[in-house]
């Protein structure tokens, strides 16, 4: 038997053991990429939101009792990429990313509209006071 490289038998047979073994090795690491693909492609999630689905947003800094995520907001447009236009209130929107929402199903029968919020009417007298003595927090009601 002869072999190209003019070493010899043993050498040669070494060599050739070794590349087959390399061979092998390239397969089985296909096979394995193949399994993983085919059990990531089971187990994976559409996680795009279509205009007119409903989603909630995750809440941050979780208590151990207490909600993760928030009341069901309806997806008015997907602005970019994973980033989201809900409608929070008549009229106000928010723009959130695909990580903070949890994509939800709800059946339009059973959709409840917000309610509106009342305005206050607070007496001038007293106005003075509220702004002056009261801690004002963000999102409040409308006090004419």
């Amino acid at each position: 038997m002869s072999n190209p490289s003019g070493n010899n038998v043993h050498t040669f047979a070494e060599s050739l053991v070794g590349r087959i073994l390399k061979i092998e090795e390239k397969e089985k690491i296909i096979e394995e990429q193949d399994k993983y693909k085919r059990l990531y492609d089971i187990n994976v999630h559409d996680n795009k939101l279509r205009p007119g689905s409903w989603a909630r947003i995750c809440i941050a800094n979780l208590l151990s009792l207490r909600v993760r995520y928030g009341k069901p907001l309806k997806v008015v447009e997907e602005q970019s990429p994973g980033t989201y236009l809900l409608e929070v209130v008549h009229g106000k929107q928010l723009v959130i990313h695909h990580d903070l929402l949890k994509r939800i199903i709800i059946d339009e029968k059973y959709a409840i509209p917000l309610p509106e919020k009342r305005l206050i009417r607070i007496p001038r007298q007293n106005r003075d006071y509220i702004e002056s003595q009261l801690p004002g927090f963000g999102g409040e009601r409308i006090v004419t």
